[in-house]
């Protein structure tokens, strides 16, 4: 009761800040960028570009042709940037994987077993790393034949962005936003972020950063820089 009651909560309190912070709009497809000054994202070579340079954009638009090699493409493209190029302990909040879907969905199967992450059993580990991999692939491909039979619903799962001097940005959403530009949607409903949004923002990310500084004896950041 006590749980229920606390997602109820949470979900309100999540739905009240969502409408404070952003307000709906219709935006064309071929006007929205990749998130921005980003470093991670900047690596990888997609930081503030047009939507099709982000890598999946490719592996999902040869899957509706060649879906065996997709599978090829995606996985070989997770394993090196999630192990060779370490995204698995590179923050969000400059573009990386870490507490991302695949680092929790490795984080299950590693729990499974009693193991805790960090760099020697991330190494002694790759089966359960190469596991979480393809459970992500199949999730994402399944989106593609989902968004294919029933349309995408924006009002479920929203996708936000922020406008930058008259240029839109994503904050998210860049694998839903690479599905509908290559199945020939030409526009979505999107969450832009207001300015009293970038107010709220602020003051979270601040509260964050005072909650790690306080609890920082009690945190294992495994290294993470």
């Amino acid at each position: 009761m006590k749980t229920q009651l606390n997602h109820l909560i949470k979900s309100f309190i999540n739905k009240l800040y969502v409408s404070l912070a952003f307000t709906p709009k219709m935006v064309e497809i071929n006007k929205i960028n990749c998130q921005k000054d980003i470093e991670f994202s900047d690596l990888l070579g997609f930081g503030g570009k047009d939507i099709s340079y982000f890598p999946p954009y490719e592996f999902f638009k040869v899957y509706l042709k060649q879906p065996e090699k997709a599978n090829i493409l995606f996985y070989n493209w997770f394993y090196n940037t999630f192990l060779h190029k370490n995204a698995w302990k590179i923050p969000k909040v400059k573009g990386g994987w870490f507490k991302g879907p695949l680092y929790i969905a490795v984080e299950k199967l590693f729990k499974e077993k009693n193991l805790f992450i960090n760099q020697n059993t991330i190494l002694k580990n790759e089966d359960l790393i190469k596991q979480a991999i393809r459970q992500r692939i199949s999730y994402y491909f399944n989106l593609v034949e989902s968004i294919k039979k029933y349309s995408f619903e924006p009002s479920i799962d929203p996708v936000r962005v922020v406008n930058k001097n008259g240029v839109i940005y994503l904050l998210d959403g860049h694998h839903r936003v690479a599905i509908l530009s290559i199945l020939g949607y030409k526009k979505i409903l999107l969450l832009k972020r207001t300015v009293l949004g970038g107010i709220l923002e602020k003051l979270i990310l601040i509260k964050k950063k005072t909650w790690l500084y306080r609890n920082r004896k009690s945190i294992n950041f495994m290294n993470i820089k």
